[in-house]
């Protein structure tokens, strides 16, 4: 499960930027993926979507080996495709799939090969799920505590733990980041060139009613280079600035500086947002 986070997340991040190496409009890259995905749609329906009817099929019974594995490449490969485009739409859920999928599979070689009870089987399918999710997110204690509320599984907490303790650390002895600070750290590099993830700070910076810049554009902001916004939180929704985004009273402004000048860029700011004098 640790190998296959670490393939999830690759693949992704390999397949977005191979669609960035494609200097096409946007609307056209939309359409490609719609024409695919509605292809693929028409003879495998069973992965289309966040892969809930996947997600049912389990439940109702185990299918034989080779539909699984199918299944499971075609999802696997018509997500990352879908992803890489920059089309609309999650990753978490199907990371949940793909780890039921790698569930099942273990489950078909492995009951009958070591006779085992057959309702085992659906052990292994949430322990997967919960062990894909830590290796691609990187959030172990989430992933426990989610499937297991999810299932209400008691009887193989142990190894559920265990397991997803495991899948968690190998693809970070490997080096390869969670598939969120993937996307992240590409968003920032994509703005600004020069961002080293390894010298940066993250400051949170809520603005005030009597802010100044309040009306301007996020963009425009005379913040010290090379600190940048990455996102922002309005309304509780998390938004990603953009050229036209306006500042507005109680945005909270994610702000990431390099850490060799955070003292000196942080106070900069905080004069900027806070009228404050040092």
């Amino acid at each position: 499960m640790g190998f296959a986070g670490y393939i999830y997340n690759t693949g992704l991040m390999t397949s977005s930027n191979l669609w960035d190496k494609i200097n096409i409009p946007l609307e056209l890259k939309f359409a490609i993926t719609f024409i695919i995905t509605g292809i693929i749609g028409l003879f495998i329906p069973d992965a289309m979507g966040g892969g809930h009817q996947m997600m049912y099929l389990l439940e109702v019974s185990i299918p034989p080996l080779s539909i699984l594995i199918t299944l499971l490449i075609v999802k696997y490969l018509l997500l990352a495709f879908c992803f890489g485009s920059g089309t609309p739409g999650g990753i978490f859920y199907p990371v949940l799939v793909i780890g039921a999928y790698i569930g099942a599979i273990f489950s078909v070689i492995v009951v009958p090969f070591f006779g085992l009870n057959p309702l085992i089987t659906y052990q292994f399918i949430l322990i997967a799920m919960a062990a894909m999710l830590a290796s691609s997110v990187r959030t172990p204690i989430t992933a426990v505590v989610l499937v297991s509320e999810m299932s209400g599984i008691s009887t193989a907490l142990v190894g559920l733990v265990i397991v997803t303790l495991l899948a968690y650390t190998i693809p970070t002895l490997l080096g390869n980041d969670g598939i969120y600070d993937s996307i992240l750290n590409k968003l920032i590099v994509n703005n600004n060139p020069n961002y080293d993830k390894s010298k940066s700070k993250l400051e949170e910076y809520i603005i005030p009613f009597d802010c100044k810049y309040i009306g301007e554009k996020i963009w425009n902001l005379p913040l010290p280079q090379p600190a940048l916004v990455v996102s922002v939180v309005r309304n509780g929704d998390t938004l990603i600035p953009d050229e036209n985004m306006i500042l507005e009273p109680t945005d909270e402004l994610f702000i990431i500086m390099n850490y060799k000048t955070y003292a000196k860029d942080n106070k900069i700011i905080e004069e900027m947002f806070y009228n404050k004098k040092y």
